[in-house]
């Protein structure tokens, strides 16, 4: 007997029907706790509010990212403008010469940056 399809799939024979999902897939309540287990829940959580603290700090503004944003940003834009206005020669070598020195700074600020990461301490006044 001959098939129509749907969507590129085949129908369902008839007297087909689709699998059924048990009644509940809810996870029992988890059992109290040890002391053991409490003492070391407690641990992680202390933990995870010393990773905030530090994420904190990560995040403050600081000019020095921003003008690392921007150098960043600016390393690309020399050969983008002397190809749009057809600048001469010395002032194409002139923004590439900049270009080069920035992104010498660049370097330096992002592995100052690092080892103020890698050096971070917990402030003494978070605990």
């Amino acid at each position: 007997m001959p098939q129509t399809t749907t969507f590129g799939r085949r129908q369902a024979p008839s007297g087909y029907t689709p699998p059924t999902r048990p009644e509940s897939t809810r996870l029992a309540p988890p059992a109290a706790l040890s002391e053991s287990a409490e003492a070391f829940r407690a641990e992680v959580a202390a933990d995870l509010g010393a990773a905030s603290s530090f994420r904190r700090w990560r995040r403050t503004p600081d000019g020095r990212k921003l003008l690392m944003w921007a150098a960043t940003g600016a390393s690309v834009i020399p050969g983008i403008v002397t190809f749009v206005i057809g600048a001469p020669l010395i002032v194409s070598i002139g923004l590439e010469a900049l270009s080069f020195v920035g992104n010498i700074w660049l370097r330096r600020e992002r592995r100052r940056r690092l080892r103020e990461i890698v050096e971070w301490q917990e402030p003494a006044d978070a605990g």
